[in-house]
């Protein structure tokens, strides 16, 4: 897991099970995770079930937890970075973003921004297949669930460009879904 390992210094989970209880919106991206992570799976499906979180799955492939979500956002493969930069560029756009965690533990931030400001939802539409609708609903889902729980894994690791993949993901996911501290 040389990704998570550049972007974190391990190559292990970067965040306890216990997060998953406390999100009231799970985003999944590039993880089969009832098929490669059972137990976290569950956690997930007990949340759906239970009503306490609601679940956005993000996957060209209908894996279990697309059942479950309330939004499948069926991206074109290898289109992963795009759609995630169109999503960045509207929390951006929106000032849905937390200042005081960007100031005090993100690095990168202004050439982060300065990237995904080309990332238009339209302009993603063509390399995605996602609609800008469908890509702009985050907006309203991050400002109805403040605790929102982002979770990548599998496919971003292990593929040829997995370490890219995930330091460009690292980048976005801290100053957004304020991934190591949940309100």
């Amino acid at each position: 897991m040389a990704g998570a390992a550049t972007a974190f210094g391990d190559g292990a989970m970067s965040n306890s099970i216990a997060d998953f209880k406390k999100a009231d919106l799970l985003f999944v991206i590039g993880s089969n995770t009832t098929e490669c992570h059972p137990i976290i799976g569950r956690y997930v499906r007990q949340a759906v079930r239970a009503g306490t979180a609601k679940l956005i799955v993000a996957d060209p492939r209908t894996i279990k937890l697309a059942g479950k979500a309330v939004i499948h956002l069926r991206q074109k493969p290898g289109s992963d970075v795009a759609l995630l930069n169109a999503m960045m560029n509207v929390i951006l756009t929106e000032d849905l973003y937390d200042k005081q965690f960007v100031a005090e533990r993100t690095e990168g931030f202004e050439e982060m921004s300065a990237t995904v400001k080309n990332y238009t939802p339209e302009m993603a539409e063509e390399i995605t297949g996602v609609t800008p609708l469908r890509i702009g609903c985050w907006k309203a889902w991050k400002s109805i669930f403040p605790k929102a729980w982002f979770a990548t894994a599998g496919r971003c690791l292990r593929s040829g460009r997995g370490m890219r993949h995930l330091s460009r993901r690292c980048g976005r996911r801290r100053p957004t879904w304020k991934r190591w501290r949940l309100i």
